[in-house]
């Protein structure tokens, strides 16, 4: 308040609709500086002080700015507004720490791979994480059935479209694994306007100014694969609130990059005999109603559980707890056994 005293000088305020002048400016600076220099200390607070003499010298030699310099500044402020507004719409890469601690699980698949030993991949997002168990606990359940071992490595991500996957994909396709275990709802759901908005401005915080939020390692990659304890989920949450996230950041319409690479990545599945089936989660009534159902792939096996869905299965109304997983696990199991055994691609 004590600055704007001195700053609100007769005369000084303009009219509000004129271009502001430069000397308008100097004599903002004149007022204020004093002040600014007595609580840091870095300059003496008279106002003969060499710093003011050079303010008064501006002063008598200023003059208005032309206007043409105006429109060059609202020109260059509404062609960064742009930019920065365009970056905003672009989706933003797949995350790197995601990658770079994945890829190197995939590797190891396939530096131990043997011709005794079946593969298996599974892509999903949260919600297989904590249907299935974790990769050696899974492999041991399928190799008594499949005869011979069976290796798994499950990549998930939460609130996963399939282009998060898509930095592994070609690695995928090269170690031609026995199986692909593909979650059903990733056919159909892309990254929401929104979601795009929130993580393109994440990403350019990072690259802008190098944030932890988005991707320089700090993200606990091993928890996001392996943590499947009810008491680490949102807690508290209500199924409106549940569906109105799920809405926000998702399009259900299929439509974007991520249906694009996931139909590219089944041609070339095809292609390389690498078999593929897709495979439903339940989830509990109170969570499934209003939300739209994955299409069908004609083309593709499409597995559903037949078992009876009880909410005493899940630590939400979404994400299973140990007694769904077991029950889920084992059906699941029945249905990369018998794709194992066919030695055959899933194309009808």
């Amino acid at each position: 308040m004590y600055f704007a005293k001195d700053v609100l000088q007769p005369g000084f305020v303009r009219n509000p609709l004129s271009l502001p002048r430069s000397k308008d400016i100097l004599t903002a600076i004149k007022c204020i500086a004093p002040r600014l220099a007595l609580v840091f200390e870095h300059a003496p607070a008279e106002m003969n002080s060499p710093v003011i003499s050079k303010f008064d010298k501006l002063l008598s030699d200023s003059k208005p700015l032309p206007l043409r310099y105006w429109l060059y500044i609202l020109i260059v402020s509404l062609g960064f507004g742009y930019v920065l507004y365009a970056f905003l719409l672009v989706s933003p890469p797949p995350s790197q720490a995601f990658f770079l601690y994945n890829s190197p699980r995939i590797s190891e698949m396939a530096d131990s791979k043997t011709s005794e030993g079946l593969n298996v991949i599974m892509l999903g997002d949260s919600r297989l994480r904590y249907s299935t168990y974790d990769d050696e606990e899974m492999g041991n359940a399928l190799s008594p059935t499949a005869k011979q071992p069976v290796n798994v490595v499950r990549i998930v991500n939460n609130w996963a479209v399939f282009n998060d996957f898509s930095l592994l994909t070609s690695q995928i396709l090269e170690l031609k694994p026995e199986l692909v275990v593909i979650q059903k709802e990733l056919i159909s759901k892309s990254r929401s306007d929104f979601a795009t908005k929130i993580l393109a401005r994440k990403y350019w915080m990072w690259r802008l100014f190098g944030s932890g939020i988005w991707d320089p390692g700090q993200l606990n990659q091993k928890d996001l694969q392996h943590e499947m304890r009810c008491s680490a989920l949102r807690g508290n949450e209500t199924v409106e609130q549940r569906k109105q996230r799920v809405f926000k950041w998702y399009d259900f319409e299929g439509k974007g990059v991520s249906k694009t690479n996931l139909e590219r990545f089944l041609e070339q599945a095809i292609s390389k005999n690498i078999p593929v089936v897709f495979v439903s989660i339940p989830i509990t009534k109170r969570g499934s109603e209003g939300l739209p159902s994955a299409p069908e792939i004609p083309a593709y096996d499409v597995q559903s559980p037949t078992d009876p869905v009880l909410d005493s299965h899940y630590c939400d109304i979404v994400h299973m707890n140990p007694e769904g997983r077991k029950r889920y696990t084992h059906w699941l199991s029945e249905v990369i056994v018998s794709n194992l055994l066919k030695g055959d691609s899933n194309v009808q």
